[in-house]
């Protein structure tokens, strides 16, 4: 959704860049395969620092992406990467994300 505008662009798509920030304001990621959501850059947790959480410098080396943060094939939360990398409530809320199949 970094897309720029160029001059041969829709009215419809110069809308929705327009209102990108609008919509961004209130919304979040949906992790499908992780690829695509950044951890300390893009907002994907609903409810907390504003969808944005907070890392641990100590033990934040990696990961980067959600992706390393979900068990394959198996397609759930790797838990015990998400304690030494997260606050119990920064936990809580990222187990409560929904994973997509």
């Amino acid at each position: 959704m970094k897309a720029p505008v160029k001059a041969s662009d829709s009215f419809l798509w110069r809308g929705l860049v327009a209102a990108r920030e609008v919509l961004f304001a209130g919304g979040c990621w949906r992790i499908r395969d992780g690829y695509d959501v950044t951890i300390s850059d893009d907002k994907w947790v609903t409810g907390m620092n504003e969808g944005r959480v907070l890392v641990n410098p100590i033990t934040y080396v990696l990961p980067v992406t959600m992706a390393d943060l979900i068990q394959r094939p198996e397609r759930h939360w790797n838990e015990d990467l998400l304690n030494m990398c997260f606050s119990d409530s920064q936990v809580c809320a990222n187990k409560s994300i929904p994973l997509s199949v």
